[in-house]
């Protein structure tokens, strides 16, 4: 696990440094937000990417958001995540009532 902690550390710096030496080099001036995706992860990963520091993440179906966000969430501050588009049908459809 420490090996796999450590590498997760060193990915998110390098790729933050890439982001980083970009604005820079940018002739537009804007924040820039990194955004993992948590598909095929679980959420032990996706814990280990918020304790090193990555607080947005994508997810593109419904259950594994609701499962991952609980238990990345349950004694952590801010983290956010995003449903792919296609799916919001599905997290907010409601079946008609039952008559």
């Amino acid at each position: 696990m420490e090996q796999q902690t450590t590498n997760i550390m060193a990915q998110l710096r390098t790729v933050n440094e890439n982001i980083q030496a970009a604005v820079k080099e940018s002739p537009w001036k804007q924040e820039v937000r990194l955004m993992a995706a948590s598909k095929y992860n679980v959420a032990d990963k996706v814990k280990e990417a918020y304790d090193n520091g990555l607080r947005h993440f994508g997810e593109n179906y419904v259950d594994e958001l609701v499962e991952k966000s609980a238990q990345v969430c349950e004694s952590r501050g801010f983290i956010s995540f995003s449903l792919a588009s296609t799916r919001y049908k599905m997290a907010f459809y409601r079946p008609p009532p039952v008559q």
